[in-house]
């Protein structure tokens, strides 16, 4: 992945009143060729359950240095990203759009160029 384009998703989540709930909006990056994998990557996760426009995506455990899943075929155009917490809540402070907090893991979209 040395070649990887970096779309960070840590700003402009929603999150519902009891703080275990994460929605994150966000759209196809832009310039993938036909070859390019695109991948769901979560640095230090939390225990949760992840989906990516209502499709589950492989169980995210809490204690990998990293989770990675290909999600090259499951993006269009508009794509909603939520993460549900297993035993975690976070204190919701009352913004719409928060930051991801570090707890739940850094979450960002990777584009691996085909070589």
């Amino acid at each position: 992945m040395n070649d990887a384009h970096r779309i960070r998703l840590q700003a402009a989540w929603d999150v519902d009143a009891g703080g275990t709930t994460w929605t994150r909006s966000f759209g196809r990056p832009t310039g993938v060729g036909p070859g390019d994998r695109i991948w769901l990557v979560i640095e230090r996760p939390a225990d949760c359950a992840a989906t990516l426009n209502g499709l589950p995506l492989p169980p995210v455990s809490a204690g990998a240095s990293v989770w990675r899943a290909d999600v090259t075929t499951s993006l269009r155009d508009r794509n909603e990203l939520r993460l549900v917490l297993g035993s975690a809540r976070l204190a919701r402070d009352g913004r719409a759009r928060v930051p991801l907090p570090d707890a739940v893991g850094r979450v960002a979209i990777e584009v691996d160029a085909e070589s």
